[in-house]
């Protein structure tokens, strides 16, 4: 009797193991979908109503899994809302997925930058101060 009831706590804490999963899974899945270089090609919301669309080649994102590493390459020369919603001068950020919510959401040095939503061969990440600010920011894969 003894060795049946060995068995069977043996046999639940095997199934017990077996069935945990991680609870970044979902979070290691968008970093490792952001691999790679991304044009902006869209900012758009907020409650003035800003709709920027960019050229391909003025802002490029790369990011780098390995390293947890953004590069951005920003070629906007103006001042005006194109080079303030492109949101990043050109440099090297650090960079972190985070599941927060249920939702990943992407910070950069620690700042909050949205959650990000994955469409085909673009990603957004959506900023919502309140269903009336929220903002949205695109970009393609390059």
């Amino acid at each position: 009797m003894k060795t049946l009831r060995k068995i069977l706590v043996l046999g639940l804490v095997t199934a017990v193991f077996f069935s945990c999963k991680s609870d970044d899974d979902a979070s290691s899945n968008s970093t490792a979908s952001l691999q790679g270089s991304w044009d902006l090609v869209n900012f758009s919301g907020t409650v003035s109503g800003f709709n920027i669309d960019y050229n391909i080649g003025d802002v490029i994102w790369t990011f780098n899994t390995s390293t947890l590493q953004l590069t951005v390459e920003n070629n906007i020369v103006s001042t005006g809302p194109e080079d303030i919603y492109a949101r990043y001068d050109s440099g090297i950020y650090s960079y972190q997925v985070v599941e927060i919510a249920g939702e990943d959401t992407l910070f950069i040095d620690g700042e909050d930058n949205g959650v990000i939503i994955f469409q085909n061969a673009s990603f957004q990440l959506t900023e919502a101060q309140s269903p009336a600010d929220a903002s949205f920011t695109t970009f393609d894969r390059r």
